[in-house]
């Protein structure tokens, strides 16, 4: 004990860096969670890989119990494509890096969080919290916002309208109602409109089509990491203009995919 709180101590002090050695498997995670519940730092873990990571969240997790929130371990992945490789990074990842990014601004200010990484993920770009808060759409029951407005959201940040609704990142609209399927939550959801006034927030069963669970709220995410939510399209054609004219070429394909807001496969 004498240990684990001079171990503590050092976290809170500005001397030198402290190297910790002979803790194998599941004992790292259990220090980790121990100095989180005691100092209430925030801690970022690297990991060798994605395996990796995602068996050191779910240890923390574990150690953690009902001691402190669990909502407060964050898992960041990688995009998992190469530098210049002419694919997109998975949706689903896109918009697990998304959640995450977001938890960790909510939780910094309040009760702190723990970080499980990879250094691959470190390297890649993140959105600043004013933009990372406008990449996500909040909406509550009985509270009003536009069908069409909710559909232009889905659309600009990557979700896909398909009828029915059975995958993650897809959407539908029929009449006064709107099935989607972020990739945040377990089964699809139904939004029942009254004019302009969301009526109930249901989940339903993807081939019964039958409603279950009622919410209060959910919380949207962008299945897109680089998205045309709130994008300047002149200002983006602009710099297209630039780069065409430095590099004396021509690309009508990438100006077409920008003016009809399409996503690079």
């Amino acid at each position: 004990m004498k240990n684990f709180d001079a171990i503590a101590d050092r976290l809170d002090s500005k001397g030198p860096k402290l190297r910790l050695q002979g803790l194998v498997s599941s004992s790292q995670s259990f220090l980790i969670a121990a100095l989180f519940t005691k100092t209430r730092k925030n801690i970022m873990v690297i990991a060798a890989d994605c395996a990796e990571a995602e068996n050191f969240s779910n240890d923390l997790r574990f150690f953690l119990g009902e001691s402190y929130p669990q909502s407060s371990v964050f898992y960041l992945p990688p995009w998992e494509t190469l530098p210049y490789e002419a694919l997109s990074p998975h949706s689903e990842i896109s918009a697990q890096r998304h959640m995450a990014l977001l938890g960790m601004a909510e939780c910094e200010c309040t009760k702190g969080f723990i970080c499980v990484t990879t250094a691959s993920a470190l390297m890649q770009k993140c959105p600043s919290k004013q933009k990372l808060a406008e990449s996500f759409l909040r909406i509550e029951a009985g509270r009003e916002m536009r069908l069409d407005e909710i559909s232009d959201f889905l659309t600009e940040t990557g979700y896909v309208f398909t009828d029915p609704v059975e995958e993650k990142g897809t959407f539908a609209v029929r009449g006064g109602l709107l099935d989607i399927f972020p990739p945040n939550a377990g089964a699809p959801l139904r939004l029942e409109f009254f004019g302009d006034e969301v009526e109930s927030i249901r989940s339903f069963d993807t081939e019964s089509q039958r409603s279950s669970k009622r919410e209060k709220e959910i919380l949207i995410p962008p299945m897109r990491e680089t998205h045309y939510r709130k994008i300047d399209m002149d200002r983006l054609l602009g710099e297209l203009d630039k780069l065409e004219a430095q590099k004396s070429v021509s690309l009508p394909n990438v100006r077409r995919r920008f003016e009809n807001r399409e996503f690079f496969t």
